[in-house]
């Protein structure tokens, strides 16, 4: 008899974006090697982006529950219009450095303090209501947030039914890097703090993706953690012909918001135009994603023909871009806390291209830790200018030899394959 798992997730295809990936690829994997899958979603979500290519990778064997609740994030789309075309989305209001309206300011503190932990409770109740109602059909929940408000609903399963409960947190709690921004009140911030205690201290196992956040959520209260990386699908990489582009191109996906601005990008590329400036017409900036405008008007010292930002593109269309990439670009949030764990999605997808990546953050955090020793990885501090500019400068003469670094050893550990065969260890261990 196969072993039964309710999985709880907002974020689903057609959702886009980096959200739906890690439990897309391991609730597949989960279903190949024999596990009965049962994925909750929202009966009417509300995503930023949309990707319809996703849907073909959902496992034909999965059973998807749709439960309905209340959407309060929705009154933003029509309080605020759409701008080119662009649905709006009230997070990317905390990634800005501008002054915030009347308007953004008081659903800022709305948000912060009376949807808590986040916006998606009601759905959460609405999933915890469904299936408390019904008949127990189930030998474990997992729930994977953000939004956290998911972990509720599958604490509350797990306690009526008596079963075993895996948190799975893709990015902290209240170290994520915009909680500072919610404008929390003290009684606001202490019923996050008791909440997070409650999930993490109930959880059969707390999963995330990095050895920091694992700790964090140890020195929090949790019983048991364990790291399973977000890692990366070979076969999607594998379709693509790794051509480089014409250009040099530095290639940024996924969100680029203003709390990702870093000047010393833009002075490092400007010394490195300036000690050769026969390569600034062989230069181009490509954004696949959510890009802050900052960020694009930064680049100065090349032609504004030159920065390119194709906005929201399907997963797979991104992946095509870093194939063609010169130099591959990631930069952290300097959020102290956040930054030491943040091992996102797309770093794996880079490390498999074979091409340059240049890593601006924290010397120290896990990802430094993790990419020591590896060819053609540049990890450099915020604010280290001449450490951009000597990426940069190897990279471009790296890209005119037209090779590849060769990490296929170092990244066959971080497939999903892998990553789910740990969940599903894991899993068994519990039951």
């Amino acid at each position: 008899m196969k072993n039964r798992l309710l999985i709880i997730t907002y974020y689903w295809p057609p959702s886009g974006g980096v959200g739906v990936h890690r439990w897309l690829a391991l609730s597949r994997y989960l279903a190949d090697f024999g596990w009965e899958i049962t994925v909750c979603i929202p009966e009417n979500p509300d995503y930023p982006q949309v990707d319809d290519q996703l849907i073909a990778n959902v496992h034909p064997a999965i059973k998807v529950v749709k439960v309905g609740g209340f959407e309060p994030r929705k009154i933003a789309s029509f309080m605020f219009p759409k701008r080119q075309g662009k649905k709006t989305n009230l997070d990317n209001s905390l990634e800005t450095t501008k002054k915030h309206s009347f308007l953004q300011r008081g659903m800022i503190y709305v948000r912060g303090n009376y949807f808590i932990p986040d916006a998606r409770v009601f759905w959460a109740k609405a999933v915890k209501k469904h299936f408390i109602q019904s008949e127990n059909q189930f030998d474990a929940v997992i729930s994977t947030g953000p939004p956290h408000s998911a972990h509720l609903a599958a604490l509350d399963i797990s306690k009526h039914f008596s079963l075993p409960f895996i948190a799975d947190f893709r990015d902290p709690w209240m170290e994520i890097e915009y909680f500072e921004k919610l404008k929390i009140t003290a009684r606001s911030k202490e019923k996050h703090r008791r909440l997070e205690r409650l999930i993490l201290s109930s959880a059969s196992v707390v999963t995330t993706v990095s050895p920091s956040w694992a700790e964090l959520f140890r020195s929090k209260g949790a019983k048991r953690t364990a790291v399973v990386f977000n890692g990366f699908e070979p076969e999607a990489l594998s379709t693509v012909e790794p051509v480089f582009s014409e250009k040099f191109s530095i290639v940024h996906t996924g969100t680029l918001g203003e709390d990702r601005l870093v000047p010393a990008l833009f002075s490092g590329l400007e010394r490195f135009v300036q000690h050769r400036p026969d390569t600034r017409e062989q230069i181009k900036i490509e954004f696949a994603g959510n890009t802050s405008e900052s960020v694009k008007n930064g680049f100065h010292c090349l032609a504004p023909e030159s920065v390119i930002d194709y906005g929201f593109i399907p997963h797979q269309s991104a992946i095509e871009l870093t194939q063609r990439a010169g130099l591959l670009l990631l930069i952290q949030n300097n959020v102290e806390l956040n930054v030491l764990g943040r091992v996102p999605s797309k770093f794996f997808e880079y490390l498999a291209t074979g091409s340059p990546i240049l890593i601006i953050g924290s010397t120290s955090s896990d990802l430094a830790q993790m990419v020591s020793g590896q060819p053609g990885i540049f990890v450099v501090d915020f604010k280290d200018e001449l450490g951009i500019e000597r990426a940069i400068n190897e990279s471009f003469d790296y890209w005119n030899s037209k090779e590849r670094f060769d990490r296929a050893h170092f990244v066959e550990q971080f497939t999903r394959k892998s990553s789910a065969h740990k969940m599903d260890k894991l899993l068994k261990e519990i039951i």
